[in-house]
């Protein structure tokens, strides 16, 4: 998923390198007391895989804003053609929904009868809701000098979440799930993106 391009030329023209991010999942989503049921959660595979993955996607992201003239997640490139390094921590990747079991059934069996018994399905499960949840979260986000060593921009947190309450039972399947995270991580880095070219848009 590419994230929406900002500028229609660069704004930031030294070369950015993007380290792959430190991960510490520390946050997670609220699944209230009161919400019976089975959660069906979706997040990564695999912590050592997910901040190289976070990170490259991060890159792609930033490269396609248009709001910098270099970016790479290769952080061999060379010291004087990308001087500045972009670190983080992810503290939260998650995504999740209530599981209708009941409903869930009644449209795989539906499926099983081709077009029309999907349509029965579909129709007899259309009004099922359930709660979904997400959240993806980048902590002490930092540009640095990788020559000085100094600090040229620093965020606290780059947080993005959504809470639904009566979303359709099927945006609790699995793949949906992992497509909402993608979804969040777009707009963490849309608005990372934002706040770099607000920071150092006047290089």
């Amino acid at each position: 998923m590419k994230a929406d391009r900002i500028s229609a030329s660069p704004q930031i023209q030294t070369g950015i390198v993007v380290d792959e991010f430190d991960v510490n999942l520390s946050r997670e989503i609220d699944r209230a007391a009161s919400e019976a049921g089975m959660w069906r959660i979706a997040g990564p595979t695999s912590s050592q895989s997910l901040g190289r993955d976070v990170s490259s996607i991060t890159a792609d992201h930033m490269k396609h804003s248009g709001v910098f003239r270099k970016v790479t997640a290769d952080r061999s490139a060379d010291a004087d053609e990308y001087p500045l390094i972009l670190r983080g921590t992810i503290s939260a990747f998650q995504a999740g929904g209530v599981v209708q079991l009941d409903a869930e059934k009644k449209f795989a069996a539906g499926t099983i009868g081709g077009t029309p018994g999907s349509a029965i399905a579909g129709i007899a499960t259309r009004n099922v809701k359930t709660p979904v949840r997400s959240i993806v979260e980048l902590r002490e986000v930092s540009l640095t000098d990788r020559r000085t060593g100094k600090t040229l921009w620093h965020a606290p947190s780059i947080s993005m979440s959504t809470d639904l309450d009566g979303a359709h039972y099927l945006q609790a399947d699995r793949d949906i799930l992992q497509r909402r995270l993608a979804w969040e991580l777009k707009r963490v880095n849309t608005e990372l993106i934002r706040q770099l070219a607000d920071s150092l848009g006047d290089e």
